[in-house]
């Protein structure tokens, strides 16, 4: 069994260094937010919903705190758009002003509800709920998929963990068209979606610093000075 996992080790350090690092983080994510009592903001989660990745959801909530956006756009609703409303409402606590929003587009009507489930009151001030169906498109010589309902607001952060994606298509084209009117300070996670970020570092326009995390399997865009 040793033998086996030096072997491991020495043929594939990345991968082992993404398990155990990813399996140290969640750990580490998981403690924080038990620490500050925001673990329980996801506990009434429907029992077959998929588990939260506490890592992921560490680094939005510390994101969003250092950050502070004034608007927060999330393709894919569940336990981040819970958090990350949790660390605005600790933002507006703080003296933000005006108080800062997320608003969640989903093209999956069930997601929603459960999130909408989850949203304690002291919350709702801080966050939308919007459900959008999909068009399928080509873009760029690319297939993918266009939201039909995005809200008209220009976001300072964005989180793209949706739409459901498919063999075909396995991009989402909304950031496009909402890239001219991007503010200064904007900053983008995207949630594994290899392809998605290989499209975006060739379709983007503006300069962009592109970081890729081999443990969080996330990637961020942050917009530079032209």
């Amino acid at each position: 069994m040793i033998a086996r996992k030096l072997r491991t080790l020495v043929t594939n350090p990345i991968g082992v260094y993404r398990k155990y690092g990813r399996a140290l983080a969640d750990l580490v994510g998981h403690s924080r937010l038990k620490q500050l009592g925001h673990d329980t903001l996801i506990a009434g989660r429907p029992d077959d919903a998929i588990p939260p990745v506490w890592s992921d959801l560490w680094y939005l909530y510390r994101q969003v705190r250092l950050r502070k956006p004034q608007v927060v756009l999330e393709f894919g609703s569940g336990c981040s758009t819970v958090i990350i409303a949790q660390a605005l409402a600790e933002n507006a606590r703080d003296g933000q002003s005006p108080a800062p929003h997320i608003y969640s587009v989903d093209a999956m009507e069930e997601w929603l509800q459960a999130t909408s489930a989850l949203i304690p009151q002291a919350l709702l001030p801080f966050c939308t709920l919007i459900y959008s169906e999909l068009h399928e498109v080509e873009r760029h010589g690319v297939l993918g998929f266009q939201h039909t309902q995005v809200p008209d607001v220009v976001p300072n952060f964005l989180y793209l963990d949706g739409p459901a994606l498919t063999p075909e298509r396995q991009v989402a084209v909304d950031v496009l068209d909402m890239e001219a009117r991007l503010p200064a300070d904007f900053f983008m996670v995207i949630d594994g979606r290899v392809r998605q970020c290989e499209y975006l570092r060739q379709t983007l326009t503006r300069r962009y610093r592109i970081s890729d995390s081999a443990v969080l399997s996330h990637s961020t865009f942050e917009l530079l000075p032209s």
